[in-house]
């Protein structure tokens, strides 16, 4: 039978010998240059790290607080009053959702709006133009797309606007069919004469 136990410590790594205070790779103003580089930069990520660390405890600290208010105030009201508490927290919370599902309702309604006018925009774009009055958001859905419309057609008839294209020679000379035909270059000939189709209808 085999001896299946391992020395697993022999793959572990050593730990480096403690130093003495006053070594040179501890005071990083006598060594190498490079040392001291890396020590600023070891202080100062360290600082950095101690900053974050403490906004974050700041933060807990200030939602533990606001946790803790809240207990210790409901604890101090009566039965009624804390009631009346629970049912104003319930309340806003009703209105909150109340309010976002009219902005969702009116959303679709601008998004079928706009797709009546064959218009699809971005739900960041809708979010601009949804209030929670319908009417205003009507007039705004519509004057959305009215702009639109406008601007794209703008843009298309800039496409389209342009320099005709030149026909015939400049410069008003004119060119007969027998003047193309006794052209001896070939690629001067198709040249001229789909400048010039209509002699040779």
């Amino acid at each position: 039978m085999k001896n299946t136990n391992m020395d697993l410590q022999l793959f572990a790594e050593e730990e480096p010998a403690a130093q003495e205070p006053g070594t040179a790779e501890e005071s990083p103003a006598a060594g190498d240059p490079e040392k001291s580089g890396d020590a600023a930069l070891e202080a100062k990520l360290e600082q950095l790290l101690e900053q974050k660390f403490s906004q974050k405890m700041k933060a807990w600290e200030a939602g533990q607080q606001k946790k803790s208010g809240e207990a210790a105030k409901l604890a101090e009201m009566n039965a009624q009053e804390r009631a009346e508490y629970e049912r104003d927290q319930l309340q806003k919370q009703l209105d909150e959702l109340t309010r976002k599902n009219v902005l969702a309702e009116m959303t679709k309604t601008a998004r079928s709006m706009l797709a009546e006018k064959e218009i699809t925009v971005e739900d960041a774009v809708l979010e601009m133009l949804v209030s929670d009055d319908a009417e205003k958001t009507k007039s705004t859905v519509n004057a959305f797309a009215k702009a639109f419309r406008s601007a794209v057609e703008t843009a298309v008839k800039d496409k389209l606007r342009g320099t005709p294209p030149k026909r015939g020679v400049s410069g008003g000379s004119s060119v007969t069919r027998e003047q193309i035909l006794a052209v001896k270059n070939r690629s001067e000939r198709q040249r001229l004469i789909s400048e010039h189709l209509e002699l040779f209808k």
